[in-house]
């Protein structure tokens, strides 16, 4: 078949089928973005499909606010593209349905500096005091052995207890972001906050999602990814 004969919603369909469950890290949102565009090109012709094209669909996203009245940052909308761009290279390599990605020659919106401001170490101390404080008995040691290990969320998430080795001070993590398994040291500090988790006979399954802890999974995603509980907590 030709890029005449195919048309984009084929295309992404496949790709989802077939491909995504290949990068389960980022799936879901990838799944999302070709969503998007097949709701908006999905009945587009692949020989029809111009970077023209592509460029003014990927405006009226950056454009067009979402349901709470927010617009999609440039960094977002880049992701998006990027999403569409996987899927076409793959129509390109794979199938054979086209001879040139067009999103070769869209470009990408300027993202801005990112943000890096650390805190400094007042601002850290209360910071800490305030997750101490928390209703939930599992925020304050899944922050500090994030700061003390740089740890990412994921791979806290997935911490299980068996991959806690106390006795060595080390941690094992099997599945991380790039699919290489690593060890990560404990200082004594983060050993001791460890331990005051759970009892030895409850350490069993996940670490920080399970038996005695309040912590859910969406309180503790929002707690990484949102800049809120730090601006209220460094007024």
């Amino acid at each position: 078949m030709t890029s005449k004969q195919n048309k984009l919603d084929a295309l992404i369909d496949r790709y989802i089928a077939k491909v995504l469950p290949s990068k389960p890290k980022n799936a879901r949102n990838t799944q999302q973005h070709l969503l998007w565009w097949k709701t908006k090109l999905g009945n587009l012709s692949l020989n029809k499909l111009s970077s023209d094209v592509i460029s003014k669909t990927r405006d009226a996203l950056l454009d067009n606010p979402k349901k709470n009245g927010k617009s999609l940052s440039p960094r977002t909308v880049n992701r998006y593209l990027a999403s569409l761009s996987a899927a076409l290279t793959y129509g390109v390599e794979e199938c054979g349905w086209l001879h040139v990605n067009p999103c070769l020659h869209v470009s990408k919106f300027n993202e801005g500096p990112s943000r890096n401001r650390l805190l400094a170490p007042e601002e850290m101390d209360r910071f800490l005091d305030a997750c101490k404080k928390s209703k939930s008995n599992a925020l304050y040691p899944i922050i500090f052995l994030a700061m003390r290990s740089g740890m990412r969320l994921g791979e806290l998430q997935k911490l299980d207890w068996r991959d806690v080795n106390l006795n060595q001070n080390v941690l094992f993590l099997r599945d991380t972001k790039n699919g290489t398994p690593r060890s990560v040291p404990l200082s004594n500090d983060a050993k001791a906050v460890i331990e005051t988790i759970a009892p030895m006979q409850d350490r069993k399954g996940l670490v920080f999602i399970g038996k005695g802890l309040s912590l859910k999974v969406s309180v503790l995603v929002a707690s990484f990814r949102s800049t809120k509980p730090f601006t209220m907590l460094l007024r």
